[in-house]
């Protein structure tokens, strides 16, 4: 072999060598870039359903006006009921009266044209009290809805709040301050429960942004509606001002916490029985009589005939 043919090969094999990298670095998988476009797709995501869910809020706001309050929101238990479930977008209220408006009305219409076809109510007060009774389900189904919500979301910090605070007790243990510890928990728990992650970087925020660590742990057992908590922040309220240790305390209640998620889980399957013992009466023993009965019902049937 010729040394043309040698630079000739060599050339051919560094041209479809570049070739392959181009088509590589051009349609392989890149895990950066791959997190660039979703980042990117997220962002865009997100803005078109703010400004959708904004456009929807200004043409619906005379609707919404029907049932907001007017006055003392600010103070009304409804908002610590949307803070709970953790609805803080400024929207939120206006959405939710809006759709509490819109079921009343939806629900009250449709019974009407179902009534207005059908034969069967001919008395004026029965039909008025079932509209009424349909307007006052869709009045207060959203209130369930914001109910169960913010029952879910305790739930959820309620169970992962004695593992955030044995975290909390090797970070701070390991010769990190407060401050550091809550940070590098709030990062780490957000593998196992995002609420709670959130609410422990909105206290960060709120220490960072000048208030005093009181005033941020009773903002958080506020938002939660938890009572660990409650019982948490003031636990470690009363240790920094009475000088004692904030890790036995910290151990002292996440023992508690752990106890009464382990009571909580006996009593639910405590109950697991008495919940089983309905739908075996009305579902599971008529079909065993059935089963067991009938043939001898029959063949006495026969013998009598």
């Amino acid at each position: 072999m010729s040394i043309q043919e040698v630079i000739f090969l060599l050339l051919v094999f560094i041209a479809v060598f570049m070739m392959l990298i181009l088509v590589m670095s051009k349609f392989g998988f890149n895990p950066i870039r791959k997190r660039v476009v979703e980042l990117s797709n997220n962002k865009n995501k997100d803005g078109d359903e703010s400004e959708l869910i904004s456009s929807l809020v200004r043409v619906m706001d005379p609707i919404s006006k029907l049932s907001l309050p007017s006055e003392g929101w600010d103070q009304s238990p409804l908002k610590i009921k949307f803070v709970n479930a953790g609805w803080r977008s400024p929207d939120a209220p206006k959405i939710y009266f809006i759709i509490k408006t819109l079921l009343t009305l939806l629900f009250a219409f449709i019974i009407y044209l179902v009534q207005d076809k059908s034969t069967q109510t001919n008395n004026a007060s029965e039909a008025l009290f079932i509209i009424i009774l349909s307007a006052a389900i869709g009045y207060y189904l959203p209130n369930i809805v914001m109910s169960r919500v913010g029952a879910k979301r305790k739930q959820e910090i309620m169970e992962t709040l004695p593992d955030a605070t044995d975290l909390l007790i090797v970070c701070m243990e390991a010769g990190l301050s407060f401050d550091q510890a809550l940070a590098k928990v709030a990062s780490e728990i957000k593998i196992k429960s995002e609420v709670l992650c959130q609410e422990l970087e909105l206290v960060l925020m709120e220490v960072r942004s000048g208030f005093t660590r009181e005033r941020a742990l009773k903002n958080l057992a506020l938002r939660t509606g938890v009572e660990e908590i409650d019982s948490l922040a003031t636990m470690v309220i009363q240790s920094e001002r009475f000088g004692t240790s904030i890790g036995d305390a910290l151990r002292v209640h996440a023992e508690t916490a752990r106890s009464k998620r382990r009571q909580k889980a006996e009593e639910t399957a405590a109950k697991i029985a008495l919940k089983l013992l309905f739908p075996l009466i009305f579902c599971l023993l008529p079909a065993i009589f059935i089963v067991l009965l009938l043939p001898s019902m029959m063949q006495i049937k026969e013998a009598l005939s």
